[in-house]
């Protein structure tokens, strides 16, 4: 017998096999675990930008939300919605106002709760912001100053996060739930 066999003997022996394959079962059940129940920061070109904007109309002052599709796939969002941090809500922006999550709506007229994005199109929608705040404020909330060392610098997102689930449109649909931070 060589020194292959015998290692194959001993590991068979002393149960190493089977330690094997409990690692390999519960490193699987992680992984689907986590693609089952545990939200993406970020679908590879889905981009997302953001700006604030002040009008003349019921809610005048608004974070504007654009979400442009280059993944290669036509998708739906649905179950959207954005839950405040630092950002003020507007008193009569709808939504669960106890827990901050206020309703976003997509199409012109801002009505629907759910969008088709074709690849390569674009949508927009908009979140309510308390005209009281001033502007250098929600700037300050949207571009807060760098933290950290000279060599690892990071934006801290504090003004909210934006909440989806993303179903991408194929012969077998996918459907990831999204939370993006601001």
């Amino acid at each position: 017998m060589n020194g292959f066999e015998t290692f194959l003997l001993d590991a068979a022996k002393y149960g190493i096999w089977d330690i094997i394959s409990v690692l390999v079962l519960f490193f699987s059940f992680l992984i689907i675990l986590r693609f089952l129940f545990f939200p993406f920061y970020s679908i590879r070109n889905l981009n997302f930008y953001i700006t604030h904007q002040r009008d003349n109309s019921n809610y005048p002052s608004k974070l504007i939300i654009e979400i442009r599709n280059f993944t290669n796939k036509n998708l739906v969002l649905s179950n959207t919605y954005f839950k405040s941090k630092k950002l003020i809500p507007h008193p009569n922006a709808r939504g669960d106002t106890a827990l901050r999550k206020y309703e976003l709506k997509f199409d012109p007229n801002y009505t629907s709760p759910d969008c088709l994005i074709i690849h390569g199109n674009n949508c927009t929608t908009w979140f309510p912001i308390d005209p009281n705040q001033t502007d250098a404020a929600i700037q300050a909330i949207l571009n807060p100053p760098r933290i950290g060392f000279w060599f690892f610098k990071c934006t801290p997102k504090i003004a909210g996060t934006f909440h989806c689930k993303c179903t991408f449109l194929s012969k077998k649909p996918r459907t990831v739930r999204l939370i993006r931070r601001y």
